[in-house]
This record gives structure tokens, sequence and C-alpha cells, in this order.
């Protein structure tokens, strides 16, 4: 077994004809293959972690320190774009402009199902309603607020599957990367509340298991580190 790299685009059309036996990817890809008789959907990633980060809007670091107000404005539009999709009724408005060829190119049909939390699985296992934990892109700023604890996890994912071989200054790495002072500034000009709270442990985890962002490493230990 091996695992190979597909844009997500081209992942139903490579397990069609046998290049793959499976794949892991956003929506609505994992519909798509459903739809088609391809495939079913085994988890969905609310069932690994529920309110996980997933998207990040990433600059160039020299277009960010050059030009920070176009990136405070490309902050403001997403903020803006994620409060009116979580209006259930604005998804059905969004799911047809989506599914167009210059953008998804997918079925609306599909695209607006797991926009709505109702999700075929295929293969005969039913239909599962995700009603108390569907997709958002806003629930009150909560998803959008860009937590220097996400940072501390990623890198501690990193140490813990050996791709580094010494742990890092965590939170100085997280405080670099992470433009918080920016989403701030741009959150206060559309009126968007900023979570006080940030390096509070992470929880939601399938294994049961929380993340506390100011002890990476001991949180980490809780399982197998490997060797580089």
């Amino acid at each position: 077994m091996k695992i190979i790299t597909i844009p997500p685009p081209q992942m139903v059309a490579n397990m069609r004809v046998g290049n793959m036996d499976g794949y892991c990817v956003g929506e609505p890809w994992n519909g798509v293959a459903v739809a088609e008789g391809i495939g079913f959907t085994h988890l969905a990633s609310q069932d690994i972690w529920k309110h996980h980060p997933e998207k990040a809007l990433v600059f160039h670091w020299t277009f960010a320190r050059e030009h920070r107000e176009e990136a405070k404005s490309l902050m403001k539009a997403i903020l803006e774009a994620s409060r009116w999709l979580d209006d259930f009724e604005n998804r059905r408005k969004a799911a047809p402009i989506l599914g167009r060829r210059a953008y998804v190119n997918a079925s609306t049909e599909v695209i607006l199902a797991r926009l709505l939390g109702v999700y075929d699985l295929g293969a005969g296992l039913g239909r599962r309603v995700y009603r108390k934990d569907p997709m958002l892109f806003h629930r009150g700023a909560l998803v959008n607020f860009p937590r220097h604890a996400y940072g501390v996890w990623f890198l501690a994912q990193y140490r813990r599957w050996g791709w580094l071989r010494e742990a890092p200054d965590y939170l100085e790495v997280a405080r670099t990367l992470i433009l918080q002072d920016l989403y701030r500034a741009a959150a206060r000009e559309l009126g968007v509340p900023v979570p006080e709270e940030d390096l509070v442990p992470l929880v939601g985890f399938i294994d049961g298991v929380p993340f506390d962002p100011r002890q990476p490493e001991a949180s980490i230990r809780k399982y197998r580190i490997r060797e580089v």
C-alpha cells in the first residue's frame, strides 16, 4: 500500500479507473463519489475532531508585511462570507454558484446536501444528518479566530510523527506565523467578536484525549513518538 497525492477534483475519476482505493478530501468530493456510485463516506472530519480547524488563509510573508491593508481586506471578505454562510437559507443560494464550472464544477444537489449536513453515505449505509454539529463557517467567530493553540497542535503532530527531531519553541513559532494582530484589526472593523481564550486545551477528538497547547510535549507523550 502507498499514499499518493491527487488534486481533489480528480480523485473520483482516479478511483473510478482503479488508481486509488480511497481518499481523504474536503467536500463535495466525498458526496460526488457517492452520487456516482464510486465510493462511500466512511467518516466526516467532525467525527474525528469536533469543531476542528479546517481551511487557512495563507499569505507569502513578504505580501503580509508589505501589503497589510490588502491582506486585511481579504480577511474581512472571508469573515463576511463565513458569517453569511452560517444562515442555512443562504447556503441554498450559494450551492448553485459554487457548482459552476469556474469554481468547484460539481453537482449543485451534492454540494447543497453536504452544506445542509445531510449525508447520503453510499454503499447501503443509509443517510446521516448532522443536526447538532453541521459544517459551520463562522459559529459566532469561533471558527475564524486564528488560535495560537492550533499552530502548537500542528507542530506537535510533526514531533509525534517524527518530522521534527527536537522540540521547537512551539509558541514562538505559532506567534510568528499566525497573524493574530491583523485578524483582530479586521474583526474589529466588521464588529465581529474576538474570543478571549486561546491557549486552552483542545478537545473533541475521536480518542477522547485532550491536547494542552501549554504542554505540547506532555500531550503527545501519551502516544508513541516516532523516530526520524
